[in-house]
């Protein structure tokens, strides 16, 4: 678990110009979307899916910093995958070494 304590932090703590879609794509967007009406989630046209500008919005509500938005989102990757672990992995340790050396 202190594997993934180290993960999340490293992904939550990166700077936004880490990463071509996080800079281009996330980051800008972020600050583009985070502050729309809820009724225009489903009607704006952009190449995002309205559960993902709802993701926006919801980070917008607790912070308009684009730097908590990278941090909810690596939380929540990384906290799905020690819920996956957890729940399916007989041998939790060997599991999270084959991930975190191998990414496998």
């Amino acid at each position: 678990m202190f594997s993934f304590l180290l993960l999340g932090g490293l992904l939550s703590l990166r700077k936004y110009t880490v990463g071509n879609d996080l800079h281009y794509q996330y980051y800008r967007n972020f600050i583009q979307y985070h502050d729309l009406p809820w009724k225009y989630i489903y009607s704006v046209r952009t190449r995002y899916e309205p559960g993902f500008l709802t993701f926006f919005k919801i980070c917008g509500l607790i912070s308009d910093n684009p730097q908590v938005m990278i941090i909810i989102h690596s939380l929540f990757v990384i906290g799905v995958f020690v819920y996956f672990f957890y729940e399916n992995c007989d041998n939790l340790p060997i599991a999270i070494y084959l991930f975190v050396t191998l990414n496998h």
